[in-house]
Order: C-alpha cells, then structure tokens, then sequence
C-alpha cells in the first residue's frame, strides 16, 4: 500500500494539489504505524499536520493530531500523546464528526487510564460508547433504509418485469391470430385459384 501512497504523493506534487499531499503524507504515516515504525510514522504525520493547518482543514487537521496522539501514547509519551487528543478532540466537537468523536474519546479514555486519571478515563469511555452508539445506530438506520429502498426497487423491478412478460404474451397471441389469419387468406386465395381453374 504505501508503494501507491508514494506514487499518489508524486501525483499529487506534481499537479501543485495541497490537500492530496496532507492526505498521501497522512496515508504514509498510517503505513509506517501499522508496521510499527513509529519515529518515521510521526515525521510524515506532522508534514500532513502542517498542510492540514496551513491550509485550514479542520477535519484534516483533526484525524492528523487524533493518529499523532496515538502514536505517542504507543511510545508511552502520555503527556503529548494527551496533548493532540485533546486539540483533535476540541476540533471534532467543532466539525460534529461522530466517527472523529468516536476515535479521539476513545484515544483520551485510553491516556487516562494509562495515566491512573479515573475520573477523566470514565467521562471519556462514556462519551466513546456514546459516539460509538450513536455511530452504529446510524449506520444500522441508513442500512435500514437502503434495505428499504432495495425492497421496494426489487418490488417494482417485479412488477414492471410481470408487465413486460404479460405484453409479450398479448403481442405473442397477437401474432398467432396474425399467423392463422394469413393462412386462412392463402388458403381462400388457393381454393378460389382451384376453382377458377
């Protein structure tokens, strides 16, 4: 993956597209943190802060700061780490994100309890179980409603399906009465030509 993050990288230099870079940084980042090469994951990370800033993404800015966190809290560096979980956690109650939410309370719930905070551990899990409760039950609601919408798609699919073979049927008997007609005339024409003979 991070081949083609590289390669979106060139892409996006290339055609002078600021946000796609901030983006491709961010992705690289991603890479360098799944492999567990976190210094390097950082340095990409904070190239990506910096577009996101500069260029004022907030959300941007707020998934960058909420993976920095991260990172830091894994290198067990709990005082930054809680430091950009907090300002990603500010800029996701400003964008109203449920999935952003969702990711940086569970990311400060994680601080805290790392850092024996109980207090604040608590009143961070229960805002992540809420943003996360809320995030399923609208993911379960608009799933809800494509099935809806599916079923009643399927439902006139049958219908106009049921129309159609039923005027195929009506243009069928046509045709048949169409065919026996035609016979009869031949017929009628030949026996007239037998007798004209």
């Amino acid at each position: 993956a991070r081949y083609y993050f590289l390669k979106g990288l060139e892409i996006f230099e290339a055609s002078n597209n600021t946000m796609g870079v901030g983006r491709a940084f961010n992705y690289i980042g991603a890479t360098y943190k799944n492999k567990e090469e976190l210094p390097i994951s950082l340095q990409y990370y904070e190239k990506a802060l910096k577009i996101f800033t500069d260029a004022g993404s907030k959300i941007g800015e707020a998934t960058v700061r909420a993976n920095i966190g991260r990172v830091n809290f894994e290198q067990k560096n709990y005082a930054k780490a809680r430091e950009y979980g907090v300002e990603a956690y500010r800029l996701n109650k400003e964008i109203g994100n449920l999935e952003l939410l969702s990711q940086s309370t569970k990311l400060l719930y994680d601080i805290y309890k790392a850092e024996n905070n109980s207090a604040n551990a608590l009143e961070m899990h229960e805002k992540y179980i809420f943003y996360r409760d809320s995030l399923l039950h609208m993911r379960d609601r608009n799933e809800s409603i494509k099935e809806e919408y599916q079923f009643e798609y399927e439902k006139k699919l049958t219908a106009d399906s049921v129309k159609t073979i039923e005027s195929k049927k009506v243009i069928a008997a046509q045709f048949k009465v169409e065919k026996t007609m035609r016979y009869a005339l031949y017929g009628g024409i030949g026996i007239i030509a037998l007798v004209a003979l």
